[in-house]
This record gives structure tokens, sequence and C-alpha cells, in this order.
């Protein structure tokens, strides 16, 4: 599925020119200009090669071609077909782009995507246990980022590196959260084509549109299923409907861990009272650098993807 801002468009240029500038055909208005017609002559540019091409009803030098375009841009860029294969906007990663969000989802349908609500539900997209996401697309690529329970619990990214940017590898990459760099790893083997580079300059993206503008990889051809007596599996991953109830039992989880890993160690030392409530919403500024970690380990770390869980649990 290609973007439907993708516009194509006949140009002309003129290969004689020493500056070469790609000029958009309109129909209709050829008789206004001299290269389509034997006044092509008098041109500056192709007289020197007149002789040669004595006779000719249009100018020799005058090259056609098709091009494409953005037309939710205010500056359009006229990209040959030649070149066409390189860019996103042909694929389904046009979902990712910035002009196409802005331009398709004005607020509410972006806002409802990085919240996870909406198409970020469809039976393409799978969540892994360390909160990680792929979502799959027609033509064979994937793109990966960071789910909404992390992006809630986290609220800023204060920097990103990845550590895997091609190749068949598990994507990894390193987030700087409160100046303690967590690493986060996706459970299986992707062959990664590119990472979202804009991030180094806007890392909070990661969690303010965790579904959208935040996605850290793309990649194609994943291999996330699995066989399990004949049977295809997804490999550990969650998706459909089990999702939302998933994150909220994840939710919980957090609640139980903060008041018995966290809080009740704290008890020892400070008068506490334990009984239950909500976790915070800026709960890591709170939070100790130790702190901070062993609940990393305990929520993100790529373990967190072969823990068994109960039968019952996403029930």
């Amino acid at each position: 599925m290609k973007c439907p801002f993708l516009k194509e468009a006949k140009v002309k240029t003129c290969v004689a020119s020493p500056y070469k500038k790609m000029i958009v055909q309109t129909d209709g208005l050829e008789h206004q200009e001299r290269c389509s017609g034997s006044d092509w002559i008098s041109c500056p540019a192709a007289k020197t090669e007149f002789q040669d091409h004595k006779g000719a009803d249009h100018c020799p030098f005058l090259h056609e071609a098709l091009v494409q375009y953005c037309s939710a841009t205010p500056i359009s860029k006229l990209i040959p077909y030649s070149e066409s294969v390189l860019s996103r906007c042909g694929t389904e990663s046009h979902l990712y782009c910035e002009a196409f969000l802005s331009m398709a989802g004005p607020g509410e349908e972006v806002e409802q995507h990085d919240r996870g609500s909406g198409p970020s539900e469809s039976d393409s997209l799978f969540h892994s246990r360390n909160h990680m996401w792929i979502r799959t697309h027609e033509d064979g690529g994937c793109h990966i980022g960071v789910d909404r329970f992390f992006a809630a619990f986290v609220r800023n990214v204060e920097a990103i590196s990845f550590v895997t940017t091609k190749s068949l590898c598990f994507p990894t990459v390193v987030l700087r959260v409160r100046g303690v760099d967590i690493q986060l790893v996706f459970p299986h083997r992707i062959e990664l084509i590119g990472v979202n580079t804009y991030l180094r300059a806007q890392p909070s993206r990661v969690t303010s549109h965790p579904y959208t503008l935040g996605w850290l990889f793309e990649g194609k051809n994943p291999n996330i299923f699995s066989m399990r007596n004949g049977v295809p599996t997804q490999g550990g991953l969650i998706s459909g409907r089990r999702t939302s109830t998933w994150i909220d039992r994840e939710s919980q989880r957090l609640a139980d861990y903060v008041r018995d890993e966290i809080l009740s160690v704290r008890s020892k030392e400070f008068s506490t009272m334990l009984d239950g409530g909500l976790v915070s919403e800026d709960l890591v500024s709170h939070l100790t650098r130790d702190e901070l970690l062993r609940l990393f380990n305990e929520f993100f770390s790529p373990s967190a993807n072969v823990r068994l869980l109960s039968p019952t649990y996403l029930d």
C-alpha cells in the first residue's frame, strides 16, 4: 500500500543547459515553449548543436520523464521513478512519516494510535513480554518500537543509541533514563534495513508517540512465528484483544512490585504505609539508580520474554 499523498507527474528538462531543472509538464501549454517546436533552433543552449540536428521538429536535448512527489509537504521534491524504490512512500513505511501523520490523522487518530487503540490493536501488531512491539506489513516489511506501558512508565527519554542498525540480528537499543542507560532487546532476529535516526535529535518521541513517530527499527521479512506440534505460534508474542488484558495485568504487577520490592525495603528505614494504591505517573523520578535498574530488569529486560506465565495470565 502506497501513501495516498504520493503523486505522479511528467517533467521536462534540458540536457544541454548547464543548469538542470525539472519543469512539471502542464497539459495545453506546450505551444508556449520553444523546446517542443521548430523554434528550438533559436535557443542559445542548443545553438551549438544545430547543424547536427538540422530539420528536427523539436529540440533533441529535450528530455521527458516520469517523477513522483509528496503533495503533503509545502515544498515538493521531484523524485525520478528510478529512485522511487528507495523511498518509503511506495510501501507501508509511509505510515510512520511525519508529513503523512500530520495530514492523514490530525490529532485524534494519531493520539489513539499512540495510546495503543484503534489501528494499533490490529492483527498485524504483536507485543513482546519486555514491552516492545512489532508491526508486520503486507509488503514484507516491519517496524519495531516500545509499547504504551513502557512509554507511560518512563515518560521521558534523554538520549538514544542504536546498538544494531543493519543485518540479521536481535534489534538492540540503549535509552538513557534519568542518567541511567537502559538496554532494550527485541526477542526475535530481524533483518534490519534501517533505524529511526531522527530520534537522536528528538528522543522524547520514543514515549510521546510510541507507535508512530517514535518507532525504533525498520526491517523486512520478519520471522516471528514458530511451529509447535505442527501448529504455527507467535513465538511468545501477544496480539489482538489479549494485549489490553496483558497490559492491565502488567500495570497491577508493577504496583505490586513497587509495594513489595521497593516500599517494603524502604519501610525498614522510614515509616511507610503499605496499603496498596496506584503507581504515581512520575514514579521514575522517585526511584534511586539501583531501584530503577532492578525494576527495568524485572519488566523490560530480554529475560522477561522467557519467564513462564500461568495458563490464565492472558485469559
